[in-house]
């Protein structure tokens, strides 16, 4: 018994003994690893890159249109469409928008394989520059590696390159694994790769504002599951941020105003509904009918946006675009359908795998934001593109303007999230005020501070990155949310029926002496033509 005892006791004290060494190994500095960033949509793309024939295809922020193409396409379609408005028929309107979007897209859309013609590609890939070894002190800064790539291809078709890539990163820095950290759609190629190649090469994984489990924008639109809500519509005004929208569709200050006026007016009123009920009807008449020829004509060639529906709109988007059944898309399908099932619908499933073989996690999911009014999920936590549910691969919402019942460690201390009901909610992270496409400081800390940390950090492990925290854009700085914070009186829907009429009526008023106004120089200038003595009138704005 005695030398049992012992036996017993030296096993202890050697386990006691080595459980700092293991623990240490295990946290060793991710930045010892390269991290390789997997961005979003960036970049420009070329037709016929590299020749005198080279032409842009896409900007880094649109695809350019030809000389007076859009003045063009508005003086035709606005009349238009108020005509059919005015006398309920849609057809020559119908007719007309389908094909809009063609004279714009057709040097930038895909073939009906989902591939770009030769030529057609990023404006740089890695192998243009020369991987080098850029570790300081041994460390290696998370944005040392950029990896750039043509997002209109299916994510299945980026990874054998990326695997290259990483290749060429491993046998630059002598390592042996590299951390993968993917923004948006990169996310959608991480992802691809995990279920394509393991985690046997991947020390961590961090996925930012993910869109690899669906993207609301996209998979609503592409379905044609568009809903008004006036609620939604009032908070997306409220939202001052996003009046650079308007600004950017509609160049006159007072057609902007008038619009904006009159939508709020619709909104606020109790008992109208007015923007539900008349862009309800006009959606669903016109929309099964504008969408297959504007979806194959422009976004809906490409494999990569395929990636980003999500599962409760794909098959009906793929009825609505007509290539479900279509022989002619047969191998387009086989290849946005290998995305959806064996990588979107499997998300959970890879990444716990991957977590098995001792590879680290970090999800980073942001809300507090407004997405454009027309969806049904506008109504839940977003961050203008993502749902907090898809991010976060299934946390609980409750929709704005009301609380989740309950208090606990997984509830949101603004009563609207719970986490544990998503995937991994021991890796995940929300955070409050900040949007999709904005990234600051505090965030950059964060994922310095998992990677400082091993990548072994949780929600749990450190006090200043909790599982919810707030975001202040003005000073970059990400704390803890708690119950004062986590409200900000900026974001509080004006309801205020009286003040958004006077707004309305000013506006209105502004409106008629403008169009008074017009028509009294008009009227003149036709007299002046007729009696031959037309001079320039000057009009007034």
């Amino acid at each position: 018994m005695k030398k049992l005892l012992s036996v017993i006791l030296s096993v202890c004290i050697l386990c006691a003994v080595l459980t700092p060494v293991l623990a240490a190994d295990a946290a060793v500095d991710a930045r010892a690893y390269p991290t390789i960033y997997v961005v979003g949509k960036l970049g420009k793309l070329y037709n016929d890159y590299g020749t005198p024939e080279q032409t842009v295809i896409y900007d880094g922020n649109n695809v350019p249109a030809p000389e007076g193409y859009a003045d063009a396409a508005v003086e035709e379609l606005v009349p238009l469409f108020i005509r059919s408005v005015l006398t309920d028929d849609y057809d020559e309107w119908v007719e007309k928008v389908s094909s809009v979007l063609e004279p714009v897209y057709r040097d930038f859309v895909l073939d009906k394989d989902g591939k770009a013609r030769p030529g057609s590609r990023q404006e740089t890939w890695w192998k243009d520059n020369p991987v080098t070894d850029k570790a300081e002190n041994g460390l290696y800064n998370p944005n040392d590696y950029s990896y750039f790539y043509d997002w209109r291809l299916s994510p299945l078709d980026v990874v054998a390159d990326l695997n290259e890539y990483i290749d060429a990163v491993l046998a630059a820095t002598g390592k042996d694994k590299v951390n993968l950290q993917g923004r948006c759609e990169g996310a959608c190629v991480v992802m691809a790769y995990l279920y394509r190649y393991g985690a046997e090469r991947v020390n961590s994984t961090v996925l930012l504002t993910p869109s690899s489990n669906g993207v609301s924008l996209i998979g609503n639109l592409f379905a044609g599951d568009l809903h008004v809500d006036g609620d939604s519509v009032n908070r997306y005004l409220q939202n001052g941020q996003y009046m650079s929208d308007l600004d950017s569709m509609i160049e006159d200050e007072l057609t902007r105003r008038l619009l904006l006026d009159t939508l709020k007016l619709m909104a606020v009123t109790p008992g109208i509904d007015l923007t539900d009920v008349m862009a309800q009807k006009i959606l669903e008449k016109v929309l099964p009918r504008i969408m297959p020829g504007m979806l194959m004509t422009s976004y809906g060639t490409l494999p990569a946006y395929w990636a980003m529906v999500d599962d409760a709109h794909y098959e009906d988007a793929k009825k609505l675009a007509g290539i479900a059944d279509d022989p002619e898309y047969a191998n387009f399908v086989l290849l946005i359908d290998e995305y959806h099932y064996q990588v979107q619908n499997r998300h959970a499933e890879i990444l716990q795998a991957c977590k098995d073989q001792g590879m680290g996690l970090a999800i980073l999911v942001k809300y507090g934001d407004e997405m454009l009014p027309f969806f049904a999920d506008s109504i839940y936590p977003n961050d203008n593109t993502v749902t907090v549910r898809q991010a976060s691969l299934g946390a609980t919402m409750a929709p704005y303007g009301e609380k989740l019942d309950g208090k606990g460690e997984f509830i949101s201390p603004d009563g609207l999230i719970d986490a544990s009901t998503c995937a991994f909610p021991e890796n995940t992270w929300f955070v409050k005020y900040v949007e999709h496409s904005e990234w600051g400081r505090g965030v950059a800390r964060w994922y310095n501070a998992f990677y400082a940390s091993g990548a072994a950090m949780t929600v749990d492990t450190d006090p200043a990155y909790p599982r919810y925290c707030v975001y202040d854009m003005q000073t970059g700085v990400m704390e803890p949310m708690t119950g004062e914070n986590a409200f900000s009186p900026e974001k509080e829907v004006d309801e205020d029926v009286g003040g958004a009429l006077t707004d309305f009526v000013a506006t209105v008023r502004r409106a008629i002496v403008y169009i008074v106004t017009f028509i009294k120089g008009f009227v003149y200038g036709i007299i002046s033509h007729a009696k031959g003595t037309a001079e320039p009138v000057a009009i007034a704005g």
